[in-house]
């Protein structure tokens, strides 16, 4: 067990605020800048989990398993969640052009 200030208490709720925003930007469909800042928000949430894990817990192979590489799914999932944003905003204003 390391004896850093980051224990893996620490870093489940880092991981369950991760999951909160993003579960709270998906109901936020009205207001696309919203979503995207929400995105990227639990992105970077979970950017700083992973890299928590490998540096806290790089001693000990047994943190390092299945789960950790688990956090790669949610993450690719936000990245492809942006980019749809990204290019429905852009669809909602070239409609607004041609009214």
């Amino acid at each position: 067990m390391p004896t850093s200030a980051f224990d893996i208490s620490s870093i489940r709720w880092l991981l369950t605020i991760s999951a909160g925003l993003s579960l709270f930007a998906f109901f936020q469909y009205k207001n696309i800048k919203r979503q995207q800042f929400l995105s990227r928000l639990s992105r970077f949430i979970i950017t700083i989990t992973l890299v928590l894990i490998v540096f806290v817990y790089k001693n000990e192979a047994n943190v390092i398993g299945s789960g950790f590489f688990l956090l790669i799914i949610p993450f690719v999932l936000l990245i492809g969640a942006n980019y749809f944003l990204a290019k429905d905003e852009k669809l909602i204003k070239a409609a607004d052009r041609l009214r």
